[in-house]
C-alpha cells in the first residue's frame, strides 16, 4: 500500500508493507489517527496514519477473504467482513 498526497499527486513516505495477499480495502479512521487495511490473506491491519508504521499484530479469525472494514464514529472500534463463497444465504 502508498499513501499520497492528494494535492501534488506525490507518494508520501515509503509502502505500507505487512500483507501476504491482495489488499481490498483501506479506511482512515475518523480521527484521523489509523489506518485499517484488509485483505485476501484473511488479516486486517492498523497502521499509524502518520508513521505508516503497523500498530500491533494482523487481527485474524475471519476465514475467508477480507473485504470490508469500517471505523465507530469515536474510532474505538473496527468493524471487519469477510467473503466464504458457498456460505452466503440470502435472506
Amino acid at each position: 500500500m502508498r499513501l499520497w498526497d492528494a494535492v501534488s499527486g506525490r507518494s508520501v513516505g515509503q509502502p505500507l508493507i505487512g500483507h501476504a495477499d491482495t489488499v481490498w480495502v483501506v479506511v482512515y479512521s475518523p480521527d484521523g489517527e489509523r489506518l485499517a487495511s484488509d485483505s485476501r490473506d484473511q488479516t486486517v491491519r492498523l497502521w499509524d496514519a502518520v508513521t505508516g508504521q503497523p500498530v500491533g499484530e494482523p487481527l485474524a479469525g475471519h476465514i475467508g477473504v477480507v473485504c470490508d472494514a469500517a471505523f465507530s464514529p469515536d474510532s474505538q472500534r473496527l468493524a471487519s467482513a469477510s467473503y466464504v463463497p458457498g456460505r452466503y444465504v440470502p435472506s
